[in-house]
């Protein structure tokens, strides 16, 4: 703006490069985060997908924080995107039921656990993170009311918290939110203690019918079916 205000001219430097890999390492002083290099590689959503992928990695490491030999890289989030490409139908249920959040669930932690959960029971899956996000039609000792209160609750407590307790909130909304799935298909009681329990992991996702995938390792699981469907 200055240049066109001052109504003058001045000497610029054009590059053209022919290689369209270039865009990923050229940049004006910023750094491409990795969101931004899978918007360049043509993903929509490019930032919610590579934050949903780095939180299923997190849960697959029960809320271990990840460091950058942990860390997926591009390669990997694309190979995943490739391979499990239900994960751009999670990252939608996640962030229409969670964009402002709830507690420590984040829109991405949100799609991450639908990702999970889906590969257990898609159908439950569904039905758990659109009737927590919504809170709608839930009887007063519905388990997903009460786990809405819980995440209050934590919610509460994370706004007095200092900035480097984020990942023992979050580490603990997913604790939550894993028990609540759990208890609901094994028919078990609700546990709520986890809302005053610091440091504990994320307990392994179970599942109630025939549909369970397997335990999910990153990159070690099979592919999805090529054919299988997308819901909207």
């Amino acid at each position: 703006m200055a240049v066109v205000e001052s109504n003058c001219t001045i000497p610029a430097l054009v590059v053209t490069v022919s290689d369209p890999e270039a865009a990923k390492v050229i940049d004006i002083g910023l750094r491409r985060s990795q969101g931004d290099q899978l918007g360049l590689l043509g993903y929509d959503n490019g930032k919610a997908l590579a934050a949903t992928i780095q939180k299923i990695v997190w849960l697959e490491r029960r809320g271990v924080a990840m460091n950058q030999t942990t860390k997926p890289t591009v390669g990997e989030l694309v190979e995943f995107i490739e391979a499990y490409p239900t994960i751009h139908d999670s990252v939608r249920t996640g962030h229409r039921h969670f964009w402002r959040g709830l507690g420590g669930m984040s829109a991405a932690l949100a799609s991450a656990l639908h990702w999970m959960f889906g590969r257990r029971s898609s159908t439950d899956a569904d039905e758990f993170i659109e009737r927590v996000g919504a809170g709608t039609e839930l009887h007063d000792d519905h388990p997903l009311l009460t786990l809405r209160l819980c995440l209050q609750r934590v919610e509460a407590k994370r706004n007095q918290a200092r900035s480097g307790d984020a990942n023992l909130m979050m580490k603990r909304t997913a604790r939550g939110v894993v028990l609540t799935w759990n208890a609901m298909q094994l028919g078990q009681p609700i546990e709520t203690s986890w809302t005053s329990v610091r440091a504990l992991p994320v307990p392994e996702i179970v599942c109630r019918s025939h549909e369970e995938h397997g335990s999910f390792r990153f990159f070690t699981a099979e592919p999805e079916p090529a054919g299988r469907e997308l819901s909207a």
